[in-house]
């Protein structure tokens, strides 16, 4: 993913894991692997049960290694401006409003945590964005949360070949929940461009577009 993912501000254990594969390969009556819910993201649909401890170690190490995806997060650590667009619903005026961003890499490089500051409706809004990528699932991932709210938003998704990420979730607000989707892009100039998509009245609407441009 070519570029930062903000999870809708307007509209809204690696230890335990390992210690439950290894049980599996004690002594036990049962030698029947149970079914494990996320078996087909592993990528190799074998479960942790199935594995000796030193696959299982092996396993979770390769996991738990950042890799090319996450370098590719890092490299938009700095400071960035950011011009909004959006509006509430389809046949709404489109309004404007300005913020800034400043990430960092977290978690040894693991996610990238964004500290988004923006005023809209004159009013100020804070909002914290991490950024990651689940090596199990081969999806980018984001959790939103901001000061107008209680909840987070996540949201997952893949990067196309055309470098064009789509990140789908399920959005929270006082109108309820449903789905959303962003969708974004980094462009020659490296700005970075990203358009939001809520569900109003059944169907998917263009609600918001914003442009992130480096100032460090």
């Amino acid at each position: 993913m070519k570029s930062h993912v903000l999870a809708a501000p307007l509209v809204r254990a690696l230890a335990l894991t390992l210690c439950c594969a290894c049980s599996s390969t004690g002594d036990s009556t049962d030698t029947t692997a149970p079914s494990h819910p996320n078996a087909s993201r592993s990528g190799t649909g074998e479960t942790a049960a199935m594995m000796s401890e030193e696959e299982a170690m092996a396993r979770m190490m390769e996991l738990a290694t950042p890799g090319p995806e996450h370098a590719e997060l890092a490299a938009h650590a700095g400071t960035w401006t950011v011009q909004y667009k959006y509006r509430w619903s389809p046949d709404a005026p489109w309004e404007s409003a300005a913020g800034s961003v400043t990430s960092k890499p977290v978690l040894g490089g693991r996610y990238l945590m964004e500290e988004h500051s923006m005023e809209m409706m004159g009013m100020p809004m804070q909002g914290l964005l991490f950024l990651g990528f689940d090596k199990q699932s081969g999806e980018y991932t984001s959790l939103w949360m901001d000061s107008n709210s209680t909840w987070w938003v996540e949201a997952r998704g893949k990067e196309s070949p055309d470098g064009v990420t789509n990140l789908t979730g399920t959005m929270k607000d006082i109108a309820g929940e449903r789905p959303y989707r962003m969708k974004t892009w980094t462009k020659a100039d490296g700005t970075v461009e990203n358009e939001m998509y809520d569900t109003i009245g059944g169907r998917e609407v263009l609600v918001m577009t914003y442009t992130l441009q480096r100032k460090s």
